[in-house]
């Protein structure tokens, strides 16, 4: 039987916490009777939870090789589940003893996916090792995850074998054409070309680790310059007025410096993530809580696009350019922005009448 390992319990202790202050978070925020004043008095406490949160994930950042080990025990177990119905998700963190109790079966309201009813009556249960099962009756309305014996049986009793290798490159078909009668002469040569792909394979397989190293870099230099320039230190309140001219509050403006500042780095962040949607959505969340504003938040967007489009992908499509000589890569965006002009939003929409 494997045994948990302190790593275990110490990914468990920082989701955990996370979890839980995420939801303080949110319960203190949206408690009724909150107040404008109010929320800006324990504004400072909501920060240092976060703050707290941050702290945390820094101190467990050197102890993980990537982004899957870190949501990963030491026996292959998820550390949390997830299973959406409607517009819910159902979550659980398990525990890093794998016969740990689990929850007793509850009974909860799900979404049906119509007006009338709304909602109806459904079952949800825990499974070893990591299964989440909803019923309504007889029937699974959604279950993911891993359970029953023979799952732990086999799982408990068997190590956990991950193979991680890369097809070779192979080089001795070069070295046997390098032979052949006609006297071919290769430049570089096989032991450059040997060089060369072994440096390729490093950097390939190397990458995930790379990228994951400094994704926690960053965790940690925005958090240390959200300490030093929140953003709110660069937010002007300006009067509003109606069309009438009378008094309507106040909205808060940014200076251009820290708009243009706040939406490069989103766009580098996104960059940088490009291809990992949760990733992605994750960063854009951080952002959200740093800001909080929607129309604050909409500049920065804008900022990070204009970035996107004047710095990042130029550089990427020189690389395809001028190294790859695809020539071809702008003129399919383009084509593929004059595609999406051709349909039309009422084609997606599956609320339309019939």
């Amino acid at each position: 039987m494997i045994t948990p390992t302190a790593l275990d319990s110490l990914k468990y202790a920082v989701a955990e916490a996370e979890i839980t202050i995420e939801w303080a978070i949110d319960h203190i925020g949206g408690a009724e009777g909150m107040t404008d004043a109010l929320e800006e008095e324990i504004s400072p406490a909501q920060e240092g939870l976060h703050a707290l949160a941050t702290t945390l994930r820094s101190a467990l950042a050197p102890h993980v090789k990537d982004r899957a080990d870190w949501f990963t025990y030491s026996d292959g177990r998820p550390l949390l589940t997830e299973v959406t119905v409607g517009n819910h998700t159902y979550s659980h963190l398990w525990h890093p003893n794998p016969f740990h109790d689990v929850p007793p079966t509850r009974n909860i309201t799900v979404p049906t996916g119509l007006e009338v009813p709304a909602h109806r009556s459904a079952t949800i249960s825990y499974e070893l090792p990591s299964k989440i099962i909803i019923r309504a009756g007889d029937e699974i309305i959604a279950e993911v995850g891993r359970g029953d014996a023979e799952v732990i049986d086999a799982w408990r009793n068997r190590p956990q074998e991950i193979a991680l290798r890369d097809h070779a490159k192979t080089i001795e078909e070069v070295e046997t054409a390098r032979g052949k009668p006609h006297g071919l002469a290769l430049s570089p040569s096989v032991e450059q070309l040997r060089s060369m792909i072994q440096r390729i394979e490093e950097s390939r397989a190397s990458q995930p680790e790379r990228i994951f190293d400094l994704r926690t870099k960053i965790i940690i230099a925005r958090d240390e310059a959200l300490q030093a320039e929140p953003w709110s230190s660069f937010v002007t309140d300006i009067p509003a007025f109606t069309r009438e001219g009378v008094p309507a509050g106040s909205m808060g403006v940014p200076t251009i410096t820290a708009k243009e500042m706040f939406g490069t780095r989103l766009a580098l962040e996104i960059a940088a993530e490009a291809g990992n949607e949760d990733d992605i959505q994750d960063t854009i969340n951080e952002y959200f809580s740093m800001i909080r504003e929607p129309d604050q938040m909409m500049l920065v967007a804008m900022a990070a696009l204009s970035t996107m489009g004047t710095m990042v992908l130029p550089a990427l499509f020189e690389v395809a350019e001028e190294k790859a000589s695809n020539w071809d890569i702008r003129v399919n965006f383009a084509d593929t922005a004059r595609h999406t002009w051709t349909k039309r939003i009422r084609d997606f929409d599956s609320d339309k009448a019939i």
